[in-house]
C-alpha cells in the first residue's frame, strides 16, 4: 500500500496519523542513503538510527494509548490464539536474528563463495 493508501486508510478507519507517517519515513531515509548506488558503514548508522528512533516512537505511541487495532480476519485469528512464551519469543528472535547474520553474510560472499572485494575465491573442503 502506497502513502497515499495509507492516508486514505486513516481517514476511513480514524488511525492516528503519526502512526502511519513511520513508513513513508523509511522509504524516504533508506532512498536518501541509498541515492549514490552504495551502502557505506555511515549510511548502515543512520538506517540503524532511523529504526531505533521508530522503534522507540512506537513505544511512545503506545504508551500514550496510540494504536492500530486489527480487524478483520485478522482480529478473528487473534481472538483465538494463545500468545507466545516468553521462552518461546526470546528462541524465535535468537534463531531469526541467526537467519539473518547467516543470510547477510551469504549474500557478501556471493555465490561462488568469493568475497567481491577480495578478488579470490574462498575454497571449502567437504
Amino acid at each position: 500500500m502506497g502513502v497515499e493508501g495509507h492516508h486514505a486508510r486513516s481517514r476511513a478507519f480514524g488511525e492516528p496519523r503519526s502512526i502511519l507517517a513511520i513508513p513513508p519515513a523509511a522509504v524516504v531515509l533508506f532512498g536518501a542513503v541509498v541515492w549514490d548506488g552504495s551502502l557505506s558503514h555511515l549510511d548502515g548508522a543512520l538506517l540503524l538510527a532511523g529504526f531505533v528512533l521508530a522503534v522507540l516512537g512506537l513505544l511512545w505511541m503506545s504508551r500514550r494509548g496510540i494504536d492500530i487495532q486489527p480487524g478483520g480476519e485478522v482480529a478473528e485469528t487473534l481472538a483465538h490464539k494463545q500468545p507466545l512464551g516468553r521462552w518461546r519469543a526470546l528462541g524465535l528472535l535468537v534463531v531469526s536474528l541467526a537467519a539473518i547474520v547467516i543470510r547477510s553474510e551469504m549474500l557478501a560472499t556471493g555465490p561462488n563463495g568469493s568475497s567481491p572485494n577480495s578478488g579470490s575465491p574462498k575454497r571449502f573442503s567437504a
